[in-house]
């Protein structure tokens, strides 16, 4: 007998959103307070800048002074001057794609200082199942002239990026991660259901291939290099965290299989351990030394899956669906803080996900886009207040189509917001 499951449409979102918080931050036990003036409703930036072409994630050059958007099928860099001035498009290949992911690579030393990597994806059907197709381009950007050339043997058909891996890049080993399809002589209908494809990581400077990583199972779900260039830790459905050698691609250290899956990871700052995030709620968070020692195990939310790291490797913040945040603080083995939006009404979903987390002002704010709701915010531990920039009240913007992509100006002290109404927003702290 066949049953039948009954259908279960998504969740309404309104255009109109009640703020409200079921737990809040807060310094020995007196709760977090608005900064005066917030929160802060679209409209009233420092500026903003306006795109048509589905914008979906935003990046800033390394010494702050460029912003690269990337939108469907193209690239437009600005400078980071208060003025959005635009300085150049950049058309990527091929047309019908969509821009992903996009990265700056800053070199001191050469005319062409700033390097961009751009990774554009496309899905099609093929023999009855959905194929994604991926191309990672890496381009010089000569900021005298204003033109940009495709750097010659640093083109890549591959695989998607993974979503909740940040950085294909390693600044400090001028390396690059990919995950690359079958090689020739290993030809498959549709390498990104097989095991065939390999992970490569790749030389900027020369460029040459430094090693291959395999793959040990049919998706990848994470990777990234260390601080410092040496290693790259892995995540794959088979539920093991694996850190290989960045130069030979040996194995170094992998854990047993976790028990459920591994949603995302990150090293910390001064490079000692692995934190990885799974869907298990009784080690949503899982950390391990670089020499294979589990540290701790952290119970939280089902499908807790962003996490971002303090700059001194003391803390570490982690975000889960039906609007849940929480501190944990290694020294002391406690959580620290909890925070909670509420969505009544809602499921829990990646609509409702606290996402982008970042540490900024050397570790003395927290920022994240909250959710689909539209909003972004930033917590001070210093003095115990906050800010959030978020759909004007009588905004007709319909919540939950998409979150914010969220990016820290250091040098100009300023909050970049790409949101889900196509504006780039410039927000002064």
């Amino acid at each position: 007998m066949t049953v039948r499951m009954p259908h279960v449409g998504p969740d309404p979102f309104p255009t109109q959103w009640h703020y409200t918080l079921t737990s809040n931050f807060s310094q020995d036990g007196v709760p977090a307070e608005w900064k005066p003036g917030a929160p802060h409703a679209w409209g009233t930036e420092v500026f903003a800048i306006h795109f048509d072409n589905e914008p979906n994630h935003v990046s800033l050059s390394q010494d702050d002074l460029f912003v690269a958007v990337a939108c469907k099928n193209s690239v437009e860099i600005y400078k980071n001057d208060g003025t959005g001035a635009k300085k150049l498009s950049l058309d990527t290949t091929p047309q019908d794609w969509t821009v992903s992911h996009l990265e700056w690579r800053v070199r001191e030393s050469d005319q062409n200082k700033y390097q961009i990597v751009v990774c554009t994806n496309s899905q099609h059907h093929a023999q009855g199942h959905a194929k994604r197709d991926a191309l990672t381009q890496v381009y010089s950007l000569d900021v005298e002239s204003w033109r940009t050339t495709a750097e010659p043997g640093l083109s890549f058909n591959c695989l998607p990026w993974p979503l909740r891996s940040k950085s294909m890049l390693s600044e400090t080993a001028g390396k690059l991660l990919l995950l690359s399809l079958a090689h020739n002589d290993e030809q498959v209908e549709d390498a990104h259901d097989s095991p065939a494809g390999k992970i490569e990581v790749w030389s900027l400077a020369k460029p040459a291939l430094c090693c291959t990583i395999p793959v040990q199972s049919e998706f990848t779900l994470w990777l990234e290099f260390s601080p410092d260039g040496s290693n790259v830790g892995v995540a794959s459905t088979d539920q093991i965290l694996r850190l290989f050698d960045a130069e030979s691609g040996i194995l170094k250290h992998s854990t047993e299989p976790l028990g459920s899956q591994i949603n995302g990871g990150a090293f910390s700052p001064d490079g000692d351990k692995i934190a990885c995030t799974c869907s298990d709620p009784r080690a949503a968070v899982q950390i391990f030394g670089t020499d294979g020692t589990h540290l701790n195990s952290i119970a939280f939310q089902p499908l807790t899956r962003s996490l971002a790291w303090s700059p001194d490797s003391s803390t570490l913040v982690y975000g889960a669906q039906g609007g849940f945040l929480q501190f944990f603080d290694l020294n002391l083995e406690k959580v620290s803080q909890f925070w909670r939006l509420d969505y009544p009404g809602i499921r829990p979903s990646p609509l409702n996900e606290p996402a982008e987390i970042q540490f900024i002002d050397d570790g003395r704010r927290i920022l994240f886009a909250t959710g689909m709701e539209g909003g972004v915010e930033v917590y001070s531990m210093e003095d115990n207040l906050k800010q959030r920039y978020e759909p004007a009240s009588d905004s007709n913007f319909v919540r939950g189509k998409k979150r914010s992509s969220i990016s820290w100006s250091p040098s100009h002290r300023k909050v970049l917001s790409l949101d889900g109404d196509g504006h780039l927003r410039f927000w002064g702290l």
